[in-house]
């Protein structure tokens, strides 16, 4: 609306007119959908703000700020609508992603997680190994993944079962055994 500033003393009086414009709050959605996707596949982070004048968006994984990479990451405003796009994604992909959204009055952040699962290839076995007859040895393979992944021996085409001459280890960070006694 408009309003008035009146200044008045023994030599005269100034009148100025104020135009008041009230900024309505931006209008965000109030939380982010989470992803849980395979390594390789594309996430699309979607925020939508409205106000007058329209709010900005900047990105975040972690605290780190994201800049756009061709062929990795895509951000795109159209309007109200903010868009944050991760190609080909990788385990460093996985965490947390922050929009924040900026207007003249107020600052949102909407917080996304992203979960990258998928075996990966960094995977090892021993290709030959000798042992003495009636002897013991352990064959390792190293198979990290998230989820960790399941390892099966197979001998002959055969899958082995656990038993008193074949015992099975697996650790937290991916190194799997076979104990052959």
């Amino acid at each position: 609306g408009k309003d008035e500033c009146k200044v008045e003393n023994q030599y005269g009086t100034h009148t100025s007119e104020i135009n008041i414009e009230v900024l309505p709050p931006p209008v965000t959605q109030q939380k982010l959908k989470d992803f849980d996707v395979k390594r390789g596949q594309e996430v699309t982070i979607t925020v939508t703000a409205n106000g007058s004048p329209l709010p900005s968006c900047k990105w975040f994984h972690g605290d780190k700020q994201l800049q756009a990479k061709a062929n990795r990451i895509i951000m795109t405003d159209d309007g109200p609508t903010h868009i944050l796009k991760l190609l080909d994604v990788e385990f460093t992909d996985a965490g947390s992603y922050k929009a924040v959204v900026e207007s003249l009055t107020s600052t949102t952040e909407l917080i996304s997680q992203v979960i990258v699962r998928d075996v990966t290839d960094e995977s090892s076995v021993p290709v030959e190994v000798r042992v003495s007859e009636g002897g013991s040895c352990t064959l390792e393979c190293q198979a990290p993944g998230t989820p960790l992944p399941e390892v099966i021996w197979i001998k002959d085409g055969q899958q082995i079962k656990a038993s008193d001459n074949f015992v099975f280890e697996s650790s937290a960070d991916g190194v799997h055994r076979l104990i052959i006694k």
